[in-house]
């Protein structure tokens, strides 16, 4: 994700979520959305 511009942070912090099981993303529009939908799409693939 990183190679392309989207940048994570984990979740371990937040509570009932398993350590190093959960990242958290966010964008700030519809476009940035498809733009990290179509991300994992690739990167699942």
């Amino acid at each position: 994700l990183v190679r392309r511009g989207i940048y994570t942070r984990t979740c371990d912090d937040k509570k009932g979520l398993e350590p190093g099981k959960f990242i958290r993303v966010a964008s700030r529009c519809r476009s940035e959305n498809r733009f990290v939908l179509r991300a994992f799409r690739d990167i699942m693939r």
